[in-house]
């Protein structure tokens, strides 16, 4: 009896074995079901940002963006990964700092940067924490006080190929006018109907490019654009006066003179002339429920909601 039911026992643990083996467990399953519900609520988030936001779509590349997620999600728990991934955080940071700098017009040789870079990493000198401290505090006055004097060389340069630039288009009698606050515009299409107010909401595409002709930013579709906020913005309020008398169906060039706006509060190389290409398409319909992202005050980048 007692042979019978250790077979008996044996029997229902292989059975139990082969099928754990064959199938999946209830704990299993519900694990999966905790994923797919997961993935298709962090998915349906994510398209709903890039859905309120269509001008992040169209700055950023969208394939890549999912890429980079990707490569995080399939991330695994071993300590080589963790420490992959605290390597990208960090990386991040300094990512972070030269891209401003390289903004601001201060080019970064990433060459020479990450050189100097690794020899002190990996140095097998111990260091002596008090003087280490002591010596970046040093290296990071003496950054500051070279990327100043950077800066005003760069300002005072922007500033006479602003002004070459401005001369050109004048001269050249191609239909650019100089309005009263100092920027000089061309109305490429006059549009029709009435002219904007305070409280009218526009749909507008706006290409704004630097004089290097980087893209600052790009509205290839129509984005709510209320005209009221143009006259608080730091740049755009330059363009109010010109905006607010435009109709339906306008297209303006717009340069605005790196003189006449702080550049440097939105990251930008100091006094660096701004070409705005802008086409009013129409008066919006309803209230925007995501206004335009103008610089100065960036949209978040579009993330899954935690």
């Amino acid at each position: 009896m007692k042979k019978f039911l250790f077979l008996a026992l044996a029997a229902l643990l292989l059975g139990a074995t082969v099928t754990s083996c064959k199938g999946k467990t209830q704990s299993d399953k519900a694990t999966d079901s905790i994923a797919e519900l997961m993935g298709k609520m962090e998915g349906t988030q994510l398209k709903m940002r890039f859905q309120e936001n269509p001008a992040m779509e169209e700055q950023i590349d969208k394939a890549k963006f999912l890429e980079g997620m990707m490569t995080m999600i399939n991330m695994d728990t071993t300590k080589n990964s963790r420490s992959y991934i605290e390597g990208l955080q960090a990386g991040m940071q300094l990512y972070q700092q030269l891209y401003q700098l390289e903004t601001q017009g201060i080019a970064v040789d990433r060459k020479m940067f990450l050189n100097e870079f690794k020899k002190a990493v990996e140095s097998k000198d111990s260091l002596d924490m008090a003087k280490a401290q002591t010596e970046v505090q040093g290296m990071q006055a003496k950054v500051t006080e070279m990327k100043d004097r950077v800066m005003k060389v760069k300002g005072q340069e922007n500033l006479a190929a602003g002004k070459k630039y401005v001369d050109e288009l004048l001269k050249k009698n191609e239909g650019y006018k100089k309005a009263n606050s100092g920027v000089v515009y061309k109305m490429v299409e006059a549009g029709k109907g009435e002219a904007f107010t305070d409280t009218t909401v526009v749909d507008a595409k706006m290409v704004l490019k630097d004089l290097n002709g980087t893209v600052l930013m790009n509205m290839g579709t129509p984005q709510p654009l209320p005209i009221a906020q143009l006259k608080m913005h730091p740049i755009f309020s330059k363009l109010y006066d010109l905006i607010k008398g435009m109709k339906p169906g306008a297209k303006v060039i717009a340069v605005i003179p790196g003189d006449q706006i702080p550049t440097e509060m939105i990251g930008i190389s100091p006094n660096m002339t701004l070409v705005c290409e802008l086409t009013t398409v129409g008066i919006h319909k309803e209230e925007p429920r995501s206004p335009a992202q103008l610089p100065g005050r960036p949209a978040p980048a579009p993330a899954p909601a935690k």
